[in-house]
């Protein structure tokens, strides 16, 4: 009778449990905590909430992105870039989403994916010149320098005031070998924002790679 008499405990003691145990939290409520602790700046708290969120529900492309801007503000960049390139999959519309996993496969040398973020978000909002730079800049880390030249000369086409669009086309054409149209560009930049350092940057390396190091 023991062996019987244990058996009908321990299921009482699991029936007892599942009655009187406590609510669970569900992932909305994991999202409500989180965007608290973020309006207290409590970063690190809000991303345990996040987590917790996202244990419930791995698809959330939204609290996949909260996760990684959190991340960014934390300075964690590689879970950042994570959870960017997740929230991308799952939000086919979060353009920010797309654009922040493309600059991030892009400092990690994924360059057809780059350029895949970067088309999402161009299909989508054809006159976002950073998402034009950013497959520009793909396509010239995949070797195709014709199509990263088109794709910058259409990002100036929205603005042909953008110093950054300049410099890479600068830098482009130097790599095709053309030379003294590199510099012209170059220089254009500098004209165009004359105390952003990026464009005397490049300038600097394109003399420096060219042998003429008292112009650099």
């Amino acid at each position: 009778m023991r062996p019987r008499f244990w058996l009908a405990s321990l299921i009482l003691a699991a029936v007892t449990a599942a009655a009187c145990g406590g609510e669970t939290t569900s992932k909305d409520e994991y999202m409500a905590r989180a965007k608290s602790y973020v309006e207290e700046d409590k970063y690190a708290e809000a991303i345990v909430e996040l987590r917790n969120a996202i244990a419930i529900d791995p698809m959330d492309g939204e609290a996949r992105y909260q996760l990684a801007e959190l991340y960014s503000r934390t300075n964690d960049g590689g879970k950042a870039a994570g959870e960017y390139i997740r929230a991308s999959d799952l939000s086919p519309d979060n353009l920010d989403a797309h654009m922040k996993a493309a600059q991030f496969l892009l400092l990690g040398g994924r360059f057809e994916d780059a350029k895949t973020r970067a088309d999402m978000v161009i299909s989508q909002e054809p006159t976002d010149v950073n998402a034009h730079l950013v497959k520009g800049l793909a396509l010239a880390g995949l070797k195709d320098l014709n199509s990263a030249i088109d794709q910058t000369n259409d990002a100036l086409a929205l603005d042909e005031t953008n110093v950054t669009s300049h410099v890479l086309l600068g830098r482009i054409q130097a790599q095709q070998g053309k030379i003294s149209e590199a510099e012209e560009t170059l220089k254009r930049a500098i004209e165009l924002a004359p105390d952003a350092p990026e464009a005397p940057m490049a300038l600097a390396n394109f003399y420096l790679a060219t042998g003429r190091r008292e112009e650099a």
